[in-house]
């Protein structure tokens, strides 16, 4: 691959990731076929990237029926009373827009924008999500733990960060016994091409005083990756610690380590680990949503 888009670079090298691996390569494919039919002559409309932007603005429910105004979460004297707001995690999680995605920035600003909005008295967060940025999962686990009403998660695929955020709602859903969850863990993705070609075109000349500043990829250039191995490990602790703060994990010790090694569970399974709640349609989860907000009135 030719290093001439900066955006595909940027996926490639040297980012902390909070992602399930075959989903993160699943979406770059996807991306860059974006891009041979762009470069080919294919307009933006004619890809479909208007309506996947469109497929993830956020709904209100009102009365069991969805409202298609996108902005009224963000005018309470436009929605109904005792509304639930629906917002849509999906695709790769980076903190700002992509190409054909939302970025995490936008769905922290409509969580905060439902909260302030007193005739929302639920949110649901519907999520079909491998993961992305470590610093987008932080992003919205943050946002949705300064609730002030009712979050539930009704996920398909809910993985590595989108489970980080997941695991902060009130309660976590499986859409169907095929949504898959867990991939709770960190890795590096360094770009080998990408490596070398910077370590022999490339010069960085760094103060005196700067001698741990860039150590991991300062280090990596002489071929030696144990600094990266070290803070993948030491962030994978923290992932762990978070996931075991906000959920009960079932089993015995062997068992939750499983939990957190990196695997992926479908529902069933994910359910009798700790990972998931229940299981079952958007009815249910319009239900649970309810049910969770009349309990905080009471």
């Amino acid at each position: 691959m030719e290093f001439g888009n900066k955006k595909i670079e940027q996926l490639l090298t040297s980012q902390l990731w909070h992602i399930d691996e075959a989903y993160g390569i699943a979406a770059l494919n996807s991306y860059i076929h974006d891009i041979y039919l762009r470069q080919n002559g294919f307009s933006a409309t004619e890809i479909g990237l208007s309506e996947r932007r469109h497929a993830n603005k956020a709904l209100v429910y009102s009365a069991g029926a969805p409202i298609n105004d996108a902005k009224l979460i963000y005018n309470a004297a436009l929605t109904p009373a005792g509304s639930t707001a629906v917002l849509k995690l999906s695709g790769v999680m980076r903190a700002q827009d992509g190409l054909s995605g939302n970025g995490i920035e936008l769905l922290v600003n409509d969580l905060r924008a439902a909260y302030a909005n007193e005739n929302i008295t639920s949110i649901i967060l519907e999520i079909n999500s491998g993961g992305g940025e470590s610093t987008a999962g932080a992003m919205l686990k943050n946002a949705i733990q300064e609730r002030n009403k009712p979050v539930i998660s009704y996920g398909w695929m809910v993985a590595s960060a989108a489970y980080l955020a997941a695991a902060a709602t009130d309660e976590i859903i499986a859409a169907s016994p095929d949504s898959q969850f867990g991939s709770i863990g960190v890795l590096f993705s360094l770009n080998k091409a990408f490596l070398e070609m910077y370590t022999a075109e490339q010069i960085d000349i760094y103060a005196d005083q700067s001698t741990q500043k860039n150590a991991a990829f300062r280090a990596a250039q002489n071929g030696d990756f144990s600094k990266y191995q070290k803070l993948a490990t030491e962030h994978a602790a923290v992932f762990h610690s978070e996931v075991m703060a906000m959920r009960t994990l079932k089993g015995n010790e062997g068992r939750i380590k499983s939990t957190l090694d990196g695997s992926m569970f479908f529902a069933q399974e994910a359910k009798s680990r700790g990972l998931v709640d229940n299981i079952g349609n958007f009815n249910l989860a319009l239900d649970r949503a309810q049910r969770w907000a009349k309990k905080k009135r009471m």
